[in-house]
């Protein structure tokens, strides 16, 4: 029986590589736990009960005491690059939504959407705003000027 906790656990943990979040590491972790003690353990090798009780107790024992360690690890950061901040700077979009210094806004550019922010400028819908720069999913914008 220990060798499908060994297979099991180490199946989760190759898995959790394929998922968004970091929860399935865990319980692999509790079923290699489980699948070492059970070889180990004699008494534990004829109560599946047993088992299943020391997979869920480990997994949840190690999720709750090793996540947030283990997450700055384990996940990756989103890497931005000044050319992608700037790589829109100096076009235009149509305001779709109000935009005031304290109140995001929306504009349409790329066939979709964005939360558009300002600094010093107002706009309403209709009218078009410069791109000054890009931050994650957020334009900043100002007024066009003309030259």
């Amino acid at each position: 029986m220990e060798i499908l906790w060994l297979v099991g656990g180490f199946v989760l943990l190759v898995s959790e590589s394929f998922l968004p979040s970091f929860e399935v590491f865990f319980f692999g972790v509790g079923a290699l736990l489980t699948g070492i003690l059970t070889w180990l353990v004699p008494g534990i090798a004829g109560s599946a009960a047993i088992q299943v009780a020391l997979w869920l107790g480990s997994s949840v024992l190690t999720l709750g005491v090793l996540r947030k360690k283990f997450s700055g690890i384990f996940r990756g950061k989103m890497i931005e690059s000044e050319d992608e901040k700037e790589i829109d700077a100096g076009l235009t979009a149509e305001v779709t939504k109000p935009i005031a210094p304290e109140t995001p806004g929306r504009i349409k550019m790329h066939g979709t959407t964005w939360e558009a922010r300002s600094y010093d400028d107002t706009f309403e819908v209709g009218e078009r705003a410069l791109i000054l720069k890009k931050e994650g999913m957020v334009y900043y914008v100002s007024k066009e000027t003309e030259l």
